[in-house]
């Protein structure tokens, strides 16, 4: 027993000195060095079992691994790694954002999914909201990197004008490398547990190699994880959009549409897109009219009346509202006006009555 603690021990050891090399190797990766680069570091070399293979990072160098290229081309970069298998080109994630005006947004919108889907991407998500009369919206899509120019290119295009834009690039070659020697020194430590696995007398023995390899072998599920996502992002661009509405759109509506005369109406706008601030102007069909945005209006004659609406922005932009025998008014209910009505009507029977008896 004391034998198989004294193994184990020794093999974290190994592990823990081999990781630590092949980060050292990563952090170093613009730097075409050999061995020299990591002085004094020799891992502990074990007698009771066969040494572990951790994938050159023994004392042990051979410099013949090393090779050291001709100075990269301009805009690019190559990593110096101690094995071949984790030599990587560059891996560069690139992202994009970007404002526009659009004159409707929906149809922005889905012009935008269509070119997404044409060229291989997706949509990640898209929102659209109203504040303060104005209309926005925002769209986040992933398309392959080599679209990315181009799709930025397309989004310009298809904007009334461009508020702001920005682009970013992240380079993920180093922690890939270090995550890429991480992995294959883990993998070792794992081949070599399943060795003592074999080699184990009882259940102690078993159970302690057994905890050992499901550590290892989470941590090798996470660095995987890792090195996969780092690959479809640098495979992949992401783009935000955020979109206005350009377009000028009136509405508007009346707190009734059939009233008396003398009676109080109150008109309300609603204005979509357009620049504010807004300029009004009410025409209530009777020869009255109004600049403000929500006026009230009383109307003194029967009759149905058209109610417009026209609205200007603040850069010109015009859009008119126009509804035709909206208002309708009717005479208002009087107890005076009744009982003249009622006295004409009696005065008018009495000159028939006296006609009558005449003929």
């Amino acid at each position: 027993m004391k034998k198989l603690n004294i193994i184990l021990t020794v093999l974290v050891v190994i592990a823990i000195s081999a990781i630590g090399i092949g980060c050292a190797s990563s952090s170093r990766s613009e730097i075409a060095e050999g061995p020299a680069s990591f002085p004094g570091v020799v891992p502990p070399q074990p007698a009771p079992v066969p040494e572990p293979s951790f994938g050159g990072n023994d004392a042990s160098y051979d410099e013949q691994k090393w090779s050291v290229p001709a100075a990269p081309e301009e805009g690019r970069g190559t990593v110096y790694a101690q094995d071949e298998e984790l030599a990587i080109e560059r891996m560069i994630v690139r992202s994009g954002e970007i404002a526009i005006l659009v004159e409707n947004i929906p149809d922005a919108i889905l012009e935008i999914t269509r070119y997404a889907q044409g060229v291989d991407g997706y949509v990640v998500s898209s929102n659209t909201w109203k504040q303060d009369e104005r209309v926005f919206g925002t769209i986040s899509f992933r398309i392959p990197a080599e679209n990315f120019d181009a799709a930025m290119s397309r989004l310009r295009d298809m904007a009334f004008e461009v508020v702001s834009e920005s682009t970013s690039s992240q380079d993920v070659t180093e922690e890939y490398t270090d995550l890429s020697a991480k992995l294959k020194n883990l993998e070792a430590t794992e081949e070599q547990l399943l060795i003592l696995m074999d080699r184990a007398q009882t259940v102690e023995e078993v159970l302690n190699i057994q905890r050992e390899l499901t550590q290892t072998r989470q941590e090798i599920e996470r660095i995987k994880g890792r090195m996969q996502y780092l690959e479809q992002t640098s495979d992949t661009s992401l783009i935000n959009v955020q979109l206005q509405q350009s377009l000028l759109d009136v509405e508007f509506n009346a707190s009734r549409a059939r009233v008396e005369t003398g009676d109080r109406i109150y008109f309300e706008s609603n204005i979509i897109g357009g620049f504010s601030p807004y300029s009004y102007r009410w025409d209530f069909g009777d020869g009255t009219t109004s600049t403000e945005g929500n006026p009230q209006h009383v109307y003194k004659s029967t009759g149905t009346y058209t109610v417009s609406l026209t609205v200007v922005d603040d850069r010109g932009n015009e859009d008119i509202e126009t509804r035709k025998d909206y208002i309708s008014v009717v005479a208002a209910w009087n107890p005076g006006n009744v009982a003249g009505s009622a006295w004409s009507g009696l005065k008018a029977l009495g000159r028939a009555l006296v006609n009558i008896l005449i003929w």
